[in-house]
């Protein structure tokens, strides 16, 4: 049979007479019988429980010597499970029936408490944090739960729901106990949802959803930089976009922009005229008209692209260059003809034609609408005659949408043509001081 020694020194206090101490050694080893008593108190330095640290040649403290030797500062080792508060079969290292505090500070405040609230059989708080009268839960919510279905949660001190959820299909909750997502976050408290900072730079972003937008929020110093509004607009330096995409900025791009709307494509606002919109319409028929529409007054076209490249301007068109026209060359493919316009100090029309004196005399009848869009003032009319035989022609004006040519030959041809300066638009003002 086995033989060891574990000798305890034992201090027994027995209360038989007053203020009277007993002191004796005690050895127990596993011949029968062994000691056997109850004693008031129980005192050993150290102790090493478990069949392999019986032998103690294979196990021991210093200074003893031994093949594994034990840490000076172990008092306490044990080889199997552990049952505390009336466990009488623990499957675990350490098992507990009942509350456990660990304090770590030796003040009277716990560290770890664990502890087991249990309402039902299904809703457990494996364990608390405590630090005075504060109080952390770890729960696991069984079939039955408070705060989701077989849910892990985490409450705060005083809370009355938890402030972080595992889901039982692995979706993480923050604020919310039924998380849609691998990361849900609900924040019912805090103006920003969500803020990100990067060390120690001082520089922080948020993220954050109002009554019906979300917001990217500059923590810092509480701009809102970006919106994205509840019907899906976008706003970049506007907090509430009128169309698809606004942007709204003082540098580099002064003024606003914006993507889409009832009635036009494209707007850009110089921050006084409001809006110059930009509006496609339609395929090959089509076209793309610039305009300028201030709140509240009639939209006012600029400029119209026809998609098959015609180009109209409604208002008045000033260039510093030549105006010209290239076109393919009419007899070198390849090539390009490059023509320019005839300028002149006046907004002018002209028209001509050919003509034949009849008894020495032509009327010739220009457009009905030249009396209504051209100047009586200044008008002018150049006469040459056809043919290898020359011979006089003279003018007497228009009058009535005519011009009254004269000419020696009676039956004499000639070429005319009459100029005219407009009457719908004001005289052009030739010297100008450039702005």
């Amino acid at each position: 049979m086995r033989n060891f020694l574990f000798t305890l020194a034992v201090i027994a206090n027995i209360f038989f007479l007053p203020f009277a101490f007993s002191q004796e050694t005690i050895t127990i080893t596993t011949y029968y019988p062994a000691p056997f008593g109850v004693y008031e108190e129980l005192r050993s330095r150290r102790m090493a429980i478990g069949d392999n640290y019986i032998d103690n040649t294979q196990f021991c403290w210093p200074p003893d010597v031994c093949v594994n030797q034990f840490n000076a500062d172990d008092d306490l080792l044990v080889e199997g499970n552990v049952g505390l508060g009336g466990m009488t079969s623990p499957t675990w290292r350490v098992q507990v029936t009942d509350d456990v505090t660990i304090n770590p500070f030796g003040q009277g405040v716990a560290g770890l408490k664990v502890f087991n609230p249990r309402t039902t059989a299904n809703n457990l708080a494996l364990f608390g944090l405590q630090v005075g009268p504060d109080t952390w839960q770890f729960r696991h919510e069984g079939t039955t739960p408070i705060w989701g279905v077989n849910n892990f949660n985490i409450l705060a001190p005083n809370a009355g729901s938890p402030a972080f959820s595992i889901a039982a299909g692995g979706n993480v909750g923050i604020g919310t106990t039924n998380p849609q997502r691998p990361l849900h976050i609900n924040n019912a408290f805090f103006a920003e949802l969500l803020t990100l900072q990067r060390g120690n730079i001082g520089k922080r972003w948020s993220f954050d959803i109002d009554a019906s937008d979300f917001n990217i929020i500059n923590s810092t110093d509480g701009n809102i930089p970006i919106t994205i509004a509840n019907g899906g607009n976008v706003g970049i330096g506007t907090e509430s976009p009128a169309s698809k995409l606004e942007i709204v900025s003082n540098s580099p791009i002064v003024g606003r922009m914006g993507f889409g709307d009832m009635w036009q494509d494209f707007w850009y606002d110089g921050g006084s005229d409001n809006a110059f919109p930009i509006i496609h319409v339609g395929p090959e028929t089509g076209y793309t008209k610039f305009s300028w529409k201030p709140a509240g007054v009639a939209e006012r076209e600029l400029l119209r692209i026809r998609n098959n490249g015609n180009v109209e301007v409604p208002g008045n068109f000033s260039v510093a260059g030549t105006k010209n026209f290239k076109i393919s060359h009419p007899t070198k493919p390849g090539e390009k003809l490059v023509h320019s316009t005839l300028e002149g100090p006046e907004v002018a029309v002209f028209y001509r034609g050919e003509a034949q004196l009849v008894k020495g005399e032509a009327a010739i009848k220009l457009p009905d609408y030249f009396e209504a869009l051209t100047r009586k003032e200044g008008r002018t009319i150049q006469l040459t005659a056809k043919g290898k035989e020359p011979f006089l022609l003279s003018c007497a004006g228009v009058s009535d949408g005519k011009i009254f040519v004269y000419g020696t030959k009676p039956d004499g041809k000639f070429y005319w043509e009459a100029k005219a300066v407009r009457a719908d638009i004001k005289p052009l003002e030739v010297e100008i001081e450039e702005k």
